[in-house]
């Protein structure tokens, strides 16, 4: 779509809204994502602090309309979603992405030109002014993201600068494709799907959150439509609250989202308890490397699966997740145990999703590593692989097995 087409779109959406010459006022607010949890400067309930202040009709959340109330999703989002429901303030998804998209990423980014790509990247930014301007002020991005980033710099215009000169730089090197995540289209889609949410529900005062890469693209494209105003959260007069209920501390110091899910999803016990062990013990990278979930996240597990225990115990989801929680915990011989039992107990090979196979015995190998039994911990590698089936297994085969048919996993 080019910008132009983009732009009527746009324009046609909204053209009736505008009735009377009434503006209608959105504040986009950029988040930090996980980094809220470790980042004293900007925190969940700078969020809600910020939502209170501003007084929206209208939220909304980067999460997808198909997972909206029905899937995990970033915190603050979720965060977002329940204090909009307290309130009787209207919330509405506006993420755009696809399974498919995420595949062709993983594919590519195993690429040799891909990894040559991210070299010269770097090059490029380390000598580009605008992002060095920036990188002096505040530091690396990703280390001031995670620390010390706080809610004023992320949705300042230095910060927007800062991200669409280095998107720019992106998008000039690796196009709006898969190497990308296809960035230009999934902001345009994005966009279109505000605007509609806007008309939709006739909204005067809306809130937008998002991660602060989106923010200088919403923030350039919807002040370009005629009807809109933008706000900026630096303008408004943001002062501490400590009265929020209980569902709104308990999803922030606990993790209990069960106030975000709808119904039909708090009704299946499998998918309601699976899907809140997601982020605990399969977040980033975790079960690639395993030795990197946090001990919180472990004993926390631990009583999730208590709780699922209490309901139904004879899932095989259950049963691989509390196979895995032994493993965490150091139980090898028992996750061991509880895996083989899996495997004995259904066809997991021919399972509908290849990677369960592929995980059971990856991780057995693991245990047995772990145990000393090495010729037992290479036969489980080698049963795991040989499950493979489809693009998708075939894409995390190198992040999963990485090198330990010859180097034995250490935990670390």
């Amino acid at each position: 779509m080019t910008t132009i087409l983009f732009l009527m779109l746009i324009n046609i959406l909204i053209n009736q809204s505008c009735i009377g010459g009434k503006k209608t006022e959105i504040m986009v607010l950029g988040t930090i994502h996980q980094f809220h949890d470790s980042n004293p400067n900007y925190s969940y309930y700078d969020i809600c602090n910020l939502l209170e202040a501003y007084q929206p009709d209208l939220i909304c959340v980067e999460i997808r309309s198909e997972d909206f109330g029905m899937k995990p999703y970033l915190k603050e989002m979720m965060l977002a979603t329940v204090y909009g429901k307290e309130k009787g303030i209207e919330v509405a998804p506006i993420d755009w992405w696809t399974e498919k998209i995420q595949m062709e990423a993983m594919e590519v980014m195993q690429t040799a030109n891909y990894k040559r790509n991210e070299i010269l990247l770097d090059s490029i930014l380390s000598t580009n002014p605008i992002i060095r301007q920036f990188e002096n002020t505040h530091g690396k991005y990703q280390e001031m993201i995670t620390r010390q980033v706080s809610i004023d710099i992320i949705n300042d215009t230095m910060f927007n600068s800062f991200i669409r000169e280095r998107n720019r730089i992106v998008l000039d090197l690796m196009g709006d494709g898969p190497a990308t995540m296809y960035m230009q289209t999934r902001n345009e889609r994005m966009v279109e799907l505000i605007q509609i949410e806007i008309k939709k529900h006739k909204a005067n005062r809306v809130i937008i959150l998002t991660g602060g890469e989106h923010k200088h693209f919403f923030d350039q494209h919807l002040a370009s439509v005629e009807g809109n105003e933008i706000i900026s959260p630096l303008d408004l007069n943001i002062s501490s609250n400590s009265n929020y209920s209980s569902l709104i501390t308990n999803l922030i110091e606990k993790n209990e989202y069960e106030s975000y899910y709808s119904d039909e999803y708090l009704n299946n016990p499998k998918k309601f308890f699976s899907d809140k062990l997601v982020p605990l013990l399969h977040g980033p990278n975790m079960d690639f490397e395993p030795h990197s979930i946090p001990a919180a996240n472990i004993a926390q597990a631990g009583r999730i699966l208590n709780n699922w225990s209490k309901k139904d115990s004879t899932s095989m989801v259950y049963k691989s997740e509390l196979a895995w929680y032994c493993f965490l915990t150091g139980n090898y011989e028992d996750a061991i145990s509880r895996y083989k039992e899996i495997d004995s107990e259904c066809d997991v090979p021919s399972h509908e999703n290849p990677l369960i196979s592929i995980m059971l015995y990856r991780n057995i190998g693991l245990c047995y590593d772990l145990l000393g039994q090495r010729e037992a911990a290479i036969r489980s590698y080698q049963k795991g692989k040989s499950n493979m089936k489809g693009i998708r297994a075939k894409l995390i085969k190198n992040y999963l097995f990485k090198d330990y048919e010859e180097i034995p996993y250490q935990g670390k």
